[in-house]
């Protein structure tokens, strides 16, 4: 059952508090206490060794340029700022909305959560997305999703094929024929410290809200793209979005009715903006004369993974911005993908490692871990961690063979590490590429 939230025009979201979150800039929410300064969750025993080496051998003959094909807007969502956790759908991303003349802003203060949608519903992070997906997408084939995913997992397949010296964790969870890479942080709400800059400041000046969302504090978004022979969906934050992009009779989306949930409020409101009008905002002090090719290099890898091609960089002076620039960055993207064809090989190879593992045994859980460059391992999960989604949603998920997995999914809760012994990986190295070339190489025959 959904609600429905007021409609209007857009109102100055120059007011509104720091509530800008996800994408690992977090956001600060007055509903939550920050935590202290956190440690890495405990790591289970070891399952198996993942070796950059092995899964380039294994790509090694793909010939074909691999790209992200057929992306499309599946579903999305904002966070409101309330006491019970309360998402719009579909809800709405800031509006562009520069000031006709610059004044002087004052800096980022306060906390900022690394993952705003943890912080707003610790106990499934991921079921605000499902839940999304599953009221605006209700003819969506379910058994042809093989991966469930968010910019930060996604990022993180990407760090891992660049060597990154950015350690990291996440979990993975198989429900029917879709694997879940789950983000894990420090903790479900990790504060980022020492924030300083105006990242937060200038996007909340120089963008509106639409009043159906006027307490909302961010804006979540769900893409369904091809890559490398899997149908991927990617659920990452919208720092806002060009209303130039946006038809001006734009109207409510029709909202699939579901059952509703006694601690999540689903209420409906918003207006689907689409995926090519949404954009991501960088400021840069105009000291650091760094050119938006300078920029580009330390963000288009984002850019790919959550398929944004517009681009606001904003230069300051002393919290002054003279300097404002909208960039249609499509092309660098697409060139970024073509010169690096051998990270966008490994991260094929590595998901189609995890997802080809993970279908083995679909009622195990386990974590992907890296600390060490060139070099992952697969884990049994540590310490507590929730499941994926609740069982109503994991139903209506994966309605085939989810009574039977119930209580496995259940004992999975927690530490799998306590759950029993130690699981055995195969001897032999799998072939992902053993399959035809009209699959894409996935590896996913063999293990289906």
């Amino acid at each position: 059952m959904f609600h429905r939230a007021g409609m209007g025009r857009s109102r100055s979201s120059g007011t509104r508090g720091c509530n800008r979150g996800g994408r690992g800039r977090g956001g600060a929410w007055s509903g939550k206490p920050v935590s202290p300064e956190t440690s890495p969750p405990p790591r289970g025993p070891l399952i198996e060794n993942v070796t950059d080496e092995s899964l380039l051998s294994q790509a090694s003959s793909l010939s074909a340029r691999l790209a992200i094909q057929s992306c499309t807007y599946l579903a999305s969502f904002s966070w409101l700022n309330d006491k019970q956790p309360t998402i719009v759908v579909p809800g709405m991303p800031p509006r562009w909305a520069p000031l006709d003349e610059p004044r002087k802003l004052e800096e980022d203060s306060g906390s900022y959560f690394r993952d705003i949608n943890a912080v707003h519903y610790p106990q499934h992070p991921l079921e605000p997305a499902v839940r999304a997906v599953l009221a605006q997408a209700p003819d969506l084939d379910l058994e042809e999703i093989d991966v469930f995913a968010c910019g930060s997992t996604m990022g993180n397949l990407l760090r891992f094929a660049q060597k990154s010296d950015k350690p990291f964790q996440f979990v993975i969870e198989t429900i029917g024929e879709t694997v879940f890479l789950i983000r894990r942080e420090n903790s479900l709400d990790e504060k980022i410290p020492s924030v300083v800059g105006y990242g937060h400041t200038f996007p909340r000046t120089y963008t509106r809200l639409d009043d159906s969302v006027t307490n909302a504090d961010s804006h979540q978004r769900m893409i369904k793209y091809d890559f490398a022979g899997f149908q991927c969906i990617v659920r990452s934050e919208a720092d806002g979005f060009l209303p130039q992009h946006v038809s001006d009779d734009m109207q409510p989306e029709v909202i699939q009715a579901l059952p509703e949930l006694n601690d999540l409020k689903l209420v409906s409101g918003g207006n689907v903006v689409p995926q090519e009008a949404i954009l991501e905002i960088k400021t840069r002090s105009v000291r650091k004369q760094l050119t938006l090719e300078q920029v580009l290099d330390g963000e288009i890898g984002r850019f790919w993974v959550r398929q944004v091609k517009n681009f606001v960089l904003a230069y300051h002076s002393n919290g002054v911005f003279n300097d404002v620039q909208v960039h249609d960055v499509r092309n660098q993207v697409d060139d970024w993908e073509a010169s690096h064809q051998d990270d966008v090989r490994l991260v094929s190879g590595l998901l189609a490692k995890i997802v080809s593992f993970a279908r083995k045994d679909p009622s195990r859980r386990f974590e992907v871990c890296y600390s060490v460059p060139g070099q992952l391992e697969f884990r049994h999960v540590g310490g507590e961690f929730p499941n994926a989604l609740t069982d109503d949603t994991m139903r209506l998920w994966a309605p085939r063979g989810s009574d039977e997995s119930d209580e496995e999914t259940d004992n999975a809760v927690g530490s799998d590490a306590e759950a029993g012994g130690e699981l055995e990986s195969d001897e032999e190295e799998e072939d992902f590429t053993a399959c035809s070339e009209g699959c894409g190489y996935c590896g996913r025959c063999k293990y289906r």
